[in-house]
């Protein structure tokens, strides 16, 4: 069993503005309504990747809200269609699809994860990089600081003073 939209005069149909209705409802045709569809927009439009329950559980809420006719102005072909969506996956071919849906989603998310926690162990990395070059820099720069004040602390310290030398005087060298 497969769910379709009996009148074509209402696969462009989109539901308006209702709180308790997910934003894609609302966006998108009915004639896209289904898992695979509501997925592939959560994938290409979410900036946070949710996990699978959450997903799944809002597309069901959605279309039994819309099933039930608490939506104002709904064809009944359109709510009947929502019905069938809802309904369908607690079938044997729509568990298949539910499935099948579930796991490509979930490899998504898991990918998602990985290369989120790829981001953030680059900007840890990164930011332990600069850390530790800002350290080098101020240890060089201290250790300058403390040969130059070395330096000036020597030569201050060691103040100039004459030697007595033996040199030969003017009479012992012979030249008077």
């Amino acid at each position: 069993m497969t769910a379709v939209l009996r009148s074509t005069n209402y696969l462009s149909f989109k539901i308006p503005n209702e709180k308790d209705v997910h934003e894609y409802f609302k966006k998108v045709e009915a004639r896209y309504w289904q898992l695979k569809h509501y997925l592939n927009f959560h994938l290409r439009t979410d900036e946070e990747i949710l996990p699978w329950n959450t997903v799944y559980s809002k597309w069901q809420q959605s279309l039994l809200f819309i099933s039930k006719d608490y939506v104002k102005k709904v064809p009944g072909c359109v709510s009947s269609f929502c019905k069938d969506l809802y309904n369908i996956c607690d079938t044997f071919e729509g568990s298949i699809v539910r499935d099948s849906c579930e796991e490509f989603y979930n490899e998504f998310y898991q990918r998602n994860l990985d290369l989120q926690i790829a981001e953030r162990i680059w900007q840890l990395d990164s930011t332990v990089f600069s850390t530790l070059k800002i350290s080098e820099v101020l240890q060089v720069t201290q250790n300058k600081k403390r040969s130059m004040e070395y330096n000036e602390a020597e030569s201050s310290s060691g103040k100039r003073t004459r030697h007595k030398h033996e040199f030969a005087s003017e009479s012992e060298l012979g030249c008077t």
